[in-house]
C-alpha cells in the first residue's frame, strides 16, 4: 500500500513539474558505477543505463536498451540509445530534463553490457561456450578460448552464424579485419587441424609445425615457423621425406616459380618431414679423417686441411673441386701447394671452401692426380649432391 502511493504520488509529481514550473536540481556528485567498456564503445540492446537524478531520487535508476534500441524514462521520455557512445545518450538525456528541471544534476553511466553466447570448437586451447560482451570480436572469442592449437589451420576457419558458414583467416596479417568482425548470439566459430610438417636441422627452432591446406607456399610457411634458416644452412640440398617414399626428395630453396613461391616436385602432405642440411664440404685421401666437414661460414681451404690431419698426405697437391663446377658438368679442379703454409703463416693462401665442394689430400706415396684419377674425384663429388 505505501509502495503504491509512493508511486502515485512520484508520477503525479513528475507530471506537474513538466507541465508547471521547473524543478531545482540539487548539485550532482562525481561517483558513478560503470561496466569496463573502451572509450569508444556503441551502446547495444540489452546494455543497462544507470540514470541517477538528484532532484528524483526516488525514480527508477536502472533502464534496459530494449530490443528496438530505446530505453523509456519516466521524465525524459524514449530516447534511442543503441548504436550510439554513451556522451551522445547523455547529450540527449540532459536536453529532456532541461524541459522539466531547472540545471538537472543527473548522472548517466553503464551498468551492465549486454552479453550472448558463442561457441569455439577444433583446434584452440579450451572448446565450448563462452558468454561475451556484445560488441565483442572474433579475436575477442578466440582470446577467451585461449588461442589457436599449434594445429590449427589459420587459413581455413569457419564463423557459423543463423545456418551459415562463413569462411575466416585468422593469421596475423588478418587481426585488424577479424577485430572488427562482431559476434551476434549463437556464433560458432569452427578451427579444423593443418598439415602436421616436422622441420629438423639448421633451424632456429626445430619442431612439428601447422600448415595451412590452403598455402600456395607451405615449404616457406613450415621454414617461417620454425624461427627460419640459419646462416649455416645449405638452401639447395633441403631434404623432404615421407614415411610412404623409399627415397628422399631434395628441394632447392633458391629456385622459386613466377610468385616467388619454393618451387616443389610434389605437394607437400600431412606428417611430412622438412630436414634443413647444413653447409658442408668432403675432405678424402692422406688425412687422418677423412669424410664430411660441417661448414659454419668463413672457412679457408687451410683450415680444412689442418682440421683433418696432415700427417699421411701430401701438401704440395692439394685438390679443390668446386660444387658449382660439378652441377654445371665441368670436369674441372684446382691445385694449390700448402707446405709452406704449415711452416709459415704468411704463406697461407686465402682459398675459401664452400658447400658442395671436395678436397683431396694425395697420400704421400702417389705420384699425383691422373685421370682416372680425377674421375674417380669427380664421381665422389657427384655422389656427394646425392645425398
Amino acid at each position: 500500500m505505501h509502495k503504491t502511493s509512493l508511486s502515485l504520488h512520484l508520477s503525479a509529481l513528475i507530471l506537474w513539474g513538466c507541465m508547471s514550473s521547473p524543478l531545482v536540481a540539487a548539485p550532482a556528485g562525481d561517483d558513478m558505477r560503470r561496466a569496463s567498456v573502451p572509450p569508444n564503445y556503441l551502446l547495444q540492446p540489452g546494455d543497462k543505463l544507470e540514470i541517477q537524478i538528484d532532484s528524483l531520487a526516488e525514480t527508477e535508476k536502472i533502464y534496459q536498451i530494449r530490443a528496438d534500441g530505446s530505453i523509456n524514462h519516466p521524465v525524459a521520455g524514449e530516447i534511442k540509445a543503441a548504436g550510439k557512445p554513451l556522451k551522445e545518450v547523455e547529450k540527449v538525456l540532459r536536453t529532456r530534463l532541461e524541459y522539466c528541471l531547472k540545471k538537472p544534476s543527473f548522472r548517466l553511466g553503464i551498468f551492465s553490457v549486454a552479453e550472448i553466447e558463442a561457441s569455439v570448437l577444433g583446434e584452440v586451447k579450451s572448446q565450448g561456450k563462452f558468454r561475451v560482451n556484445a560488441g565483442a570480436s572474433v579475436l575477442d572469442l578466440l582470446a577467451l578460448a585461449g588461442g589457436p592449437s599449434n594445429k590449427a589451420d589459420l587459413e581455413t576457419v569457419v564463423l557459423v552464424r543463423d545456418d551459415k558458414e562463413i569462411p575466416l583467416n585468422i593469421a596475423p596479417g588478418n587481426t585488424k579485419e577479424l577485430s572488427k568482425m562482431k559476434l551476434v548470439n549463437g556464433d560458432m566459430l569452427m578451427l579444423s587441424a593443418g598439415k602436421r610438417i616436422s622441420v629438423t636441422g639448421e633451424v632456429r627452432e626445430p619442431g612439428t609445425f601447422a600448415v595451412s591446406f590452403k598455402s600456395k607456399d607451405p615449404v616457406e610457411d613450415a621454414l617461417k615457423a620454425a624461427g627460419g634458416t640459419k646462416e649455416t644452412a645449405a638452401l639447395n640440398r633441403v631434404v623432404l621425406t615421407r614415411p610412404s617414399m623409399r627415397k628422399p626428395v631434395f628441394i632447392d630453396l633458391n629456385v622459386r616459380d613466377e610468385n616467388n613461391h619454393v618451387k616443389l616436385p610434389m605437394q607437400l602432405e600431412d606428417g611430412d618431414i622438412i630436414g634443413v642440411q647444413p653447409c658442408r664440404c668432403v675432405v678424402i685421401g692422406g688425412v687422418d679423417k677423412q669424410g664430411q666437414v660441417i661448414l659454419t661460414g668463413n672457412e679457408t681451404l687451410f683450415d680444412i686441411v689442418s682440421s683433418s690431419g696432415t700427417t699421411r698426405g701430401k701438401l704440395s697437391e692439394v685438390v679443390v673441386i668446386r660444387a658449382a663446377d660439378v652441377e654445371s658438368g665441368t670436369d674441372k679442379r684446382e691445385t694449390y701447394n700448402l707446405e709452406e703454409a704449415f711452416t709459415d703463416a704468411k704463406a697461407i693462401p686465402k682459398v675459401s671452401i664452400y658447400d658442395g665442394d671436395v678436397v683431396y689430400v694425395p697420400p704421400k706415396e702417389e705420384a699425383g692426380v691422373g685421370a682416372m684419377g680425377l674421375m674417380n674425384l669427380l664421381f665422389m663429388a657427384r655422389s656427394f649432391f646425392a645425398f
